[in-house]
């Protein structure tokens, strides 16, 4: 079972977190590219109009990804474990690559 440390020290990912512009809640994501974190954070952040596609996507085709939202912290990185606790090791290694390929989504470069 993949867990948050795990993808940290042993696959050299990287976990980044941000206040909701417009709640009071939080937004953790993993990844194996810092790139794609900065993107999501800036997209998050930025025009109203990108920032609600990309918070659609992610509720709808994206909920694959290791991107949560919770009311805080402590209960995003939860809900982060527990979706990508999910991941086998077998398929680890399709998923990170997969991750990886979302820089090619429109808006995520």
């Amino acid at each position: 079972m993949t867990s948050i440390n795990g993808l940290i020290n042993k696959h050299d990912w990287s976990l980044l977190s941000w206040r909701e512009r417009y709640g009071l809640g939080t937004w953790v994501a993993l990844s194996p590219a810092t790139q794609l974190l900065s993107n999501l954070e800036f997209i998050k952040s930025g025009s109203d109009i990108e920032s609600i596609e990309l918070e659609s996507y992610l509720h709808d085709k994206g909920q694959w990804l290791p991107v949560v939202y919770a009311d805080s912290f402590e209960l995003a990185i939860r809900k982060l474990d527990v979706k990508i606790g999910s991941i086998s090791e077998p398929l680890f290694d399709a998923w990170g690559t997969a991750v990886q390929g979302t820089r090619r989504i429109k808006g995520i470069r």
